[in-house]
């Protein structure tokens, strides 16, 4: 196994631990791929992403008819 398949497989754990208890023995019955690195992981990296919080208050305004439509996209709950 690579190291990414594995980090994949353990739910995505540091992919530097894993290949620390591979190499101390502490995981039975598998054998890494000496010759894979770790990669960038996107499933980790958008994990940890943040996003802003919702505004309490619009910035933008309409001027016009038909110029900003509010709908509910997730409907009913």
């Amino acid at each position: 196994l690579t190291i990414c398949e594995l980090h994949r497989i353990l739910g995505h754990v540091s992919q530097t631990a894993i290949k620390s208890a591979v190499m101390k023995g502490l995981v039975e019955g598998v054998e890494l791929d000496s010759a894979s690195e770790p990669k960038f992981c996107d499933a980790c990296e958008k994990g940890k992403a943040t996003r802003q919080p919702f505004p309490k208050e619009s910035k933008q305004r309409a001027t016009a008819y038909d110029e900003l439509i509010h709908t509910d996209l997730w409907g009913p709950a």
